[in-house]
């Protein structure tokens, strides 16, 4: 099954509509996705995209507690006295209005320590100097760019600190459908 936080029908303790800062997560240029194709069809060179998996319950739940409110197909039989059982949100949930933020938040933390770096006024675009990587991320998809032999390392890295589906070559990306010409 999949679980969304309803984010349209959220109150306080007092039955009030709770208010959060606005937050979003950063999107990634198209600009950005488009150089990593250039950089994959360089002789040499790849691309390879992976899904996160889940992404947004990967992370702990941050900032105010925010209790859920288990609807009643989703409660154990030992529930069934409680008229409106409410639980602790301990994972953050697609929906919520900070889900997005955190989630980038998290994986940008993971990325780093794999030792990619920040590419400067690109949001969600990295570079690994050494492994000769360009790595680009849209919410939960990642598309690795560069160096051929090195793509495996780089993911077998972000695979120890993110859960990553199995990566595709030259998929599908945003709309961006290039694949390598054959001469």
């Amino acid at each position: 099954g999949r679980c969304v936080f309803q984010g349209n029908n959220v109150t306080d303790q007092t039955g009030y509509a709770a208010m959060f800062a606005e937050q979003g997560a950063s999107a990634s240029h198209m600009a950005g996705i488009f150089l990593g194709d250039a950089i994959g069809h360089m002789p040499g060179c790849s691309c390879e995209d992976a899904d996160a998996t889940s992404a947004y319950t990967q992370g702990f739940l941050i900032g105010t507690p925010t209790y859920v409110e288990i609807p009643p197909e989703r409660r154990p039989d030992s529930w069934k006295h409680m008229r409106r059982p409410v639980a602790l949100l301990i994972r953050s949930l697609e929906g919520h209005p900070q889900a997005g933020s955190w989630w980038e938040t998290y994986a940008t933390e993971r990325i780093l320590k794999c030792g990619f770096e920040k590419v400067l006024g690109w949001e969600s675009v990295f570079v690994h100097r050494e492994l000769k990587l360009f790595l680009n991320v849209y919410v939960d998809d990642f598309k690795l760019s560069g160096v051929a032999e090195n793509i495996p390392i780089a993911w077998a890295r972000l695979g120890e600190y993110l859960d990553l589906d199995e990566p595709t070559k030259y998929n599908s990306y945003l709309g961006s459908d290039i694949k390598p010409c054959k001469l």
